[in-house]
């Protein structure tokens, strides 16, 4: 093989086809022929039962580029039948075919959504059935006896979802032969699977569908409208050689905006205010989306205190079932309200919604399309929706959301980077049943779109340390062979093993979760790090808008065992990692609302009533007056604001989420080691604060630039930003890595370049920063009397504080053979020096990694070494005379204290007992394990004020220490 080519199919580089339909329905008796030359009598007889007239433009198309075997993506809005646009073709061919007399797949649908597979089972068997085709569903939750019954009645038509598969080619390999027959893979809301680990799972796994069947298989992806859709088709194409094709739907849902204001009065509670004002406003059943899913649970507990009954709770951390029966009760109209965060923005037949309220802007257009998009009786009919909210920011933002959209704007998601992490799991599970050849799994990878760039050496680099880490066996030929250790990782039995087998196939919930269950059966999810800090057994804690009382916390298995109570109050869990990413065309259009004023809102008329134009038009006024009173210019990509509030800095600027939160890291950094850890920093997409003392911000970020350290400084901010250990334990296992791995120099590098990836890739902050040392980001400056209303809102977000993985543990290993001083160590750990000097304090008393300070008489610097390490100090030529007294007959006074407070006591000797005579001391310290002060000072003749101190000095290091504050005194004496 030639090893680091790129081969990837050369049509991935070809032109892809775009085709646009609308939403009309073409009627089957008006246009027979065209339906005939797509579709056999059967299948239009079907659609005929259905009660339909034909299909609409869009849905012929799309059958049209099927039938031409097309690799194709189709957007369009949720209701319009893109599962029908690509299914009816597909079947057609099966029938063409006589794929009914073949015993294998056919045609594989794959969902990312283990909600929809019922509905899909349902929706596809309708049709499938009928023509005499075998359809079968397999997910986590699938009955054994079903999956059973997959094995003796091979199914034509399987629907599955990635991690299924996952485990089909890795464990279950006694279905994967019958994957052989495949001719088509449907991938169902592939929106959700792009920018994702799993994503990027599913576009190996096509990849190795492709090997198993010897098939280039017809690749079709269904998606809710994106902002790229040619980007996921290439993503996803891997080493076709089918054409491609976009087909997109012209049909745009109409939906109308209102606004409803909650002023915020002193000794009022926010949520009460809002929840009367959903009282007011819902029509049953409503549903409340809100962007977190400690609001969803704090706000149904406000909803229930004030009356409203029939409320519930819908988000990820609640169990599949707890979540079916909710979606049960709304489809039959036995609900009010449905409180949820994402899981209801997409797919799932949920009946006829009257309303939908959004509590604080959605923050993305996107998001804010598809939310409002669930309300109405029709496909055709007007979404009404109504977002509440409680500042002029929030207010502004929805309307650069809406300005967007009248745009046609749709936020773009790319995948950067390259996940080892995705591809060592990669590795190990082809090679969990049967020896195989590394190049045989790096050809596959290079098929990949996300690999195509993949060396050689960097694959070997990861399969050596997978070695390395006891979970990969390699064998004389080379082949590999996962290795007993994986199974103490990933184990059958949850008591012995770190993470379940199940584990293994999936990237959902990475994080570290604690399973809530009752009477056995699972209720819902909660974060590890809310358990430690805050949970105790006794406690009541509120989930899925319930009331639960713990009975047991199972650390070993991570499962707390409840009851459900009728308590008045419970606990609200704070899950980590719901924040929505405001993309920085959002910020851009923020910034334009305000400096264009009125002559730019009345293009919204076409989504907001009156009455909230009105009130988008008040708060740009609001903003707007407050940089005409300070004469100062509104923030644009050329113009940077300084807003100077004291020991508060606020930049306000189009930063966008993610790249604000880059350079906030790096401003927390970089402040740090001027002022020490009292520093913190603030962000959202239009501005960042940073809380220190006497610091200029932008002159600080210039520096970096000017000093020519941008990729040490990146490297060093992301290493102490509080999502790096996140990511260490996200990506840990997965390359055989347990216990702590903060100090893993190859997971550590891992996890920063992930992180990077996902804060937006180098270039963009490299861009920010030389364009403002450039001087072509112009910087204002103002001392205002009045915060602006930004910097009110940012205020309310609680500051970002530095995370430092185990510092003792980064002084061991500098300090480790050598003895140095606070300054050198600050230097080569970029740290400030309080904070070292401090941490050596700490570790003078530590049992595990103690050090010890004594006085270089060559430089008269105080150094510190590791205790384990001081005989080899004291004979090195290069610290030897900081040992050795000048005078061997003076006699010496020894001050001790055993601990803080204690009585001192005292000892005379002669430097050469000190020396030679190892009983005299070992008879007075050997009872001590470490003594408090060590005081040594003349005695008789020499005496005079003359001492030196040492503190927390081990038993181990005392002879030592003496002898270097005998030959201190010594030598400032001479």
């Amino acid at each position: 093989m030639i090893r680091d080519k790129n081969i990837l199919s050369e049509t991935s580089e070809n032109e892809t086809e775009y085709s646009s339909g609308e939403d009309v329905i073409i009627d089957i008796d008006e246009r027979p022929e065209l339906y005939r030359s797509l579709f056999d009598e059967k299948i239009l007889d079907l659609v005929k039962r259905k009660g339909w007239k034909g299909l609409t433009d869009t849905q012929l198309k799309t059958a049209e580029y099927v039938s031409k075997g097309y690799n194709i993506i189709l957007t369009a809005p949720t209701g319009t039948g893109k599962t029908e646009a690509v299914l009816l073709p597909i079947l057609n061919i099966m029938l063409r075919e006589k794929a009914c007399e073949e015993k294998g797949v056919a045609l594989l649908y794959i969902t990312p959504m283990r909600a929809l597979i019922n509905d899909l089972y349902k929706r596809i068997s309708w049709w499938a059935e009928k023509l005499g085709f075998i359809v079968s569903r397999k997910h986590g939750d699938t009955p054994t006896s079903e999956r059973i019954r997959r094995l003796r009645k091979i199914p034509h038509i399987l629907i599955i979802t990635p991690e299924s598969l996952e485990i089909d080619l890795d464990w279950s390999t006694r279905f994967r032969e019958y994957y052989s027959t495949l001719k088509w893979v449907v991938v169902d809301e592939v929106h959700e699977l792009i920018n994702t680990k799993r994503g990027i799972q599913l576009s190996i796994l096509l990849e190795r569908l492709r090997r198993i069947s010897g098939n280039d298989f017809q690749r079709i992806f269904l998606s809710a409208t994106v902002g790229d859709p040619e980007y996921i088709l290439r993503f996803f194409q891997g080493s076709s050689e089918r054409k491609r094709a976009v087909v997109s739907s012209n049909f745009i849902k109409r939906i109308r905006i209102s606004i409803e204001k909650i002023e915020s009065k002193e000794n009022t509670d926010l949520l009460n205010e809002v929840g009367k004002k959903i009282r007011e406003l819902y029509q049953p059943v409503s549903i409340i989306f809100v962007n977190s899913r400690y609001m969803a649970e704090r706000l149904h507990e406000h909803l229930e205190k004030i009356g409203v009954d029939k409320v519930y709770v819908h988000h990820s951390s609640i169990s599949r079932k707890l979540k079916e029966e909710i979606e049960d009760k709304m489809r039959m109209g036995d609900a009010n309200i449905v409180i949820a965060t994402k899981t209801l923005e997409l797919g799932i037949d949920i009946g006829h919604v009257k309303k939908v309220i959004q509590f604080r802007s959605p923050g993305q257009v996107t998001s804010l399309i598809q939310r409002i998009g669930r309300s109405g009786h029709g496909l055709r009919e007007i979404s009404h929706g109504t977002i509440i909210v409680d500042d002029d920011v929030e207010i502004i933002e929805i309307a650069s959301l809406i300005d967007l959209m009248l745009k046609g704007f749709i936020e773009r998601e790319t995948v950067r980077g390259v996940y080892r992490d995705v591809i060592a799991k990669t590795i190990l599970g082809m090679a969990l049943k049967n020896l195989v050849d590394p190049e045989e799994i790096y050809l596959i990878l290079k098929s990949v779109y996300l690999y195509k760039d993949l060396s050689y050496e960097d694959f070997m680099n990861i399969i050596d340390y997978l070695v390395k880490r006891g979970v990969l066996e390699r064998y004389s030929d080379n082949s590999i062979r996962t290795s007993g250790r994986f199974f103490s990782i990933w184990s059958f039995d949850s008591k012995s093993g770190v993470k379940s087998f199940s584990e293994f196939f999936t990237y959902i919930n990475e994080n570290n979760l604690y399973l809530v269950k009752s009477n056995g059966e699972f209720i819902g999810a909660l974060d590890e790090f809310f358990v430690y800090r805050v949970l105790r057994v006794g406690d009541v804690i509120r989930l899925s808008g319930r009331l639960w009382r713990i009975i047991r916390i199972d650390d070993s298995q991570k499962i707390i065992e409840v009851n459900e109570t009728d308590n008045a109050e419970g606990l609200i869990p704070i899950w980590y990692g719901d924040i929505v990413d405001r993309k920085r065309e959002t910020a851009l259009k923020f910034y334009e609302l305000i400096r264009g004023g009125e002559k730019n809102l009345e293009r919204l008329k076409e989504v907001v009533d009156e009455k909230s134009l009105s009130l988008i038009k008040s708060s740009v006024e609001k903003v707007r007056r407050w940089f005409r009173e300070n004469n100062i210019e509104i923030p644009n990509e050329k113009n940077l604001v300084i807003e100077d509030l004291g020991d508060e800095k606020i930049l306000l600027y189009p930063f966008g989420e993610k790249l604000a939160e880059l350079i906030g890291y790096v401003l927390l950094n970089e402040a740090m080691k001027k002022v020490g850890k009292n520093v913190g920093v603030r962000i959202n997409a239009y501005a960042i604060s940073l809380i220190a003392e006497n610091i200029d911000p932008v002159e600080m970020l210039i520096n970096i630039v000017r000093e020519d350290r941008f990729e040490q400084t990146l490297r060093n901010a992301l290493y102490r930003s509080p999502k790096i250990r996140d990511k260490i334990r996200e990506i840990q296992y997965s390359l055989g890595a347990t216990g702590s791995s903060e100090n893993d120099e190859y997971v550590l590098n891992e996890a920063y370049q992930q992180l990077l990836n996902e804060l937006g890739g180098v270039e963009v902050l490299k861009e920010f920063l030389y364009r403002l040392a450039a001087g072509e980001i112009k910087i204002r400056r103002i001392r205002p009397r009045t915060p602006s209303v930004i910097a009110q809102k940012l205020s309310k977000i609680p500051p970002t504080r530095i995370w430092l993985k185990d510092l003792s543990y980064m002084i061991y290993k500098e300090l480790k053979g050598m003895a140095l001083t606070v300054s050198e160590l600050a230097e080569i750990l970029d740290l400030p020096e309080d904070m070292i000097e401090g941490k050596l304090k700490e570790m003078r008393k530590d049992d595990f990694m103690p050090v010890v300070q004594f006085r270089d008489v060559v430089s008269n610097e105080i150094r510190w070494a590791l205790l384990e390490d001081l005989e080899n100090i004291v004979r090195d030529p290069l610290f030897a005379e900081s040992f050795t007294p000048l005078y061997t007959e003076d006699l010496i006074e020894i001050s001790y204290k055993t601990d803080y407070g204690g009585i001192s006591n005292k000892i005379i000797l002669r430097v050469n007992d000190v020396i030679n005579n190892s009983n005299v001391l070992n008879n007075i310290f050997d009872r001590y394990e470490e003594i408090y002060e060590l005081k040594i000072s003349y005695y008789g003749e020499r005496s005079s004020n003359k001492s030196v101190s040492y503190y927390n000095v081990k038993r181990k290091a005392v002879k030592y220490i003496i002898l270097n504050g005998i030959t201190y005194l010594q030598k400032i004496d001479s």
